[in-house]
Parts: C-alpha cells; sequence; structure tokens
C-alpha cells in the first residue's frame, strides 16, 4: 500500500481544503448532497480516490442502479403502537435501530479524526461501528470512542500468523466481533 500511504501523507494537510464542520451545513439532506459538499472540504487526490470507483466505475454504476430500484412506501393510519426499530443480531449488543457505520479505509483522508470521529458518531447516534482492516488509527483508540457494539473488518493476510495477530488485535477492543483466539487443537 506504498501508493496509498504517500497519498495521506501528501493530503492530510492540503492547503487547498477547508476545515473540517463541527456542525450539520444548511442544505444538507442526503447522502449525496454531502458528496457534494466533500469537493470543498477535501484535498483533490483524496476526494479523487474516495468518490471514484475501479476501472470505468462500472460497480459504482451497477450499485447506484440496484439502489435505485428500492423505495421506502409509508403505510398511512396503521397502528405503530407496538412499533420500534430495534435489531438484534446474533452475538451482539442490541441496537435501537437499524444503523450501522460501513469499514472504510483511510479515513483521516476525509476527515483529520478519521475513525476516532466516526466511532464518535456512532457513540452518539447508538449506531453499530464496523471498523476496516485499512484503519488509519489503532483499534484500541477506536474503541475508546466508539460505544459497545464495535466489529472489525478482516481481511486475510499474506500470513497465517499476521492474520491472527490482526484478528486477536480486533477482538481485543472488546466489541462485539465474536471471534475467539484457536485452541491447539483448532489449529492446523
Amino acid at each position: 500500500m506504498p501508493g496509498i500511504r504517500r497519498l495521506m501523507s501528501s493530503t492530510m494537510n492540503h492547503s487547498e481544503q477547508q476545515p473540517a464542520l463541527d456542525h450539520l451545513s444548511e442544505g444538507v439532506f442526503c447522502a449525496a448532497d454531502y458528496e457534494r459538499l466533500a469537493e470543498r472540504f477535501m484535498a483533490t487526490p483524496s476526494h479523487a480516490y474516495i468518490a471514484g470507483g475501479s476501472g470505468h466505475d462500472v460497480t459504482v454504476a451497477a450499485n447506484r442502479a440496484a439502489y435505485a430500484q428500492w423505495s421506502i412506501c409509508p403505510r398511512v393510519l396503521s397502528d405503530v403502537d407496538q412499533g420500534h426499530t430495534q435489531l438484534s443480531l446474533p452475538g451482539a449488543s442490541a441496537l435501537v435501530h437499524p444503523l450501522l457505520l460501513a469499514p472504510v479505509a483511510y479515513q483521516t483522508l476525509a476527515h483529520p479524526q478519521g475513525e476516532l470521529a466516526s466511532a464518535q458518531a456512532a457513540e452518539a447516534t447508538h449506531s453499530g461501528m464496523l471498523v476496516s482492516t485499512l484503519a488509519s488509527y489503532g483499534l484500541e483508540d477506536i474503541a475508546r470512542h466508539a460505544g459497545p457494539v464495535r466489529w472489525f473488518q478482516l481481511y486475510l493476510q499474506p500470513t497465517r500468523e499476521a492474520t491472527l495477530a490482526l484478528l486477536l488485535g480486533g477482538c481485543g477492543g472488546g466489541g462485539d466481533s465474536g471471534a475467539t483466539q484457536p485452541t491447539r487443537s483448532e489449529e492446523r
């Protein structure tokens, strides 16, 4: 990943980007509004890396087309006395709503506090936090800022030992990853 690390170090204090906001901007109502606003607050190379897809953006176009097929259909005059948004997932703390922050790598490209700010947002909104294998901060640091529902996205590493070390580090933050250290009988 030398190219990404070089991109991160060369753009984190880029002079053309505006300082990070500490409030919601007026006129921001959906994710697409944030996407348009991001160009003003991110260095050009960082924005290009995050906003772009690989190849000719074929997967980006396919994902947008797939999501465009879904809509929210309100049920008018329905009895909602017993309604709730709670979600229970196997091996995890109950969530008050089904919102989880997806694992996004190198978040400091978008904000100086990166995953730490995302973890604080997850805690403030009672959302789950999924941490990327390629996080900008250590898992223990992120865990200190997040709520109780924390998961770790694990990409297999070149060696079994490196994968196990990464996995054990991911579980060391006390999240709901559900992973445990293998015993000798499980190792093969």
